[in-house]
């Protein structure tokens, strides 16, 4: 996510205004194998994200910009901290995606 040209890329697109709406433009933006990354995860390590991931949804979600439905809808006006929910949001949901996963490959057929 440190490539400037994908931060450029994602300025130019809409602000999601809804945490689901983030959550599906980081599934579009963050490469497959970091998803399996940050899936695999302890809650207690995603603070390790806040500097890269952090900064690039802080920046392309313009949530120190702008994007007030957007922190509205972490609840949260501090961008910081709303980053934190929309991070913890998207690793919920590829959490969610691993466990679905992992029950399709568990089932017989």
């Amino acid at each position: 996510m440190n490539d400037a040209g994908e931060i450029e890329t994602a300025r130019r697109q809409p602000w999601p205004a809804s945490l689901e709406a983030a959550v599906e433009m980081l599934r579009a933006h963050v490469p497959a194998a970091e998803q399996r990354r940050i899936a695999t995860l302890r809650r207690d390590a995603l603070l390790e994200l806040h500097f890269d991931l952090g900064a690039w949804i802080r920046c392309s979600f313009g949530l120190t910009t702008g994007n007030d439905e957007l922190l509205e809808a972490a609840g949260n006006s501090d961008p910081a901290d709303a980053c934190d929910v929309i991070v913890e949001a998207f690793w919920n949901a590829l959490r969610a995606d691993a466990r679905s996963d992992a029950g399709r490959r568990d089932s017989p057929r």
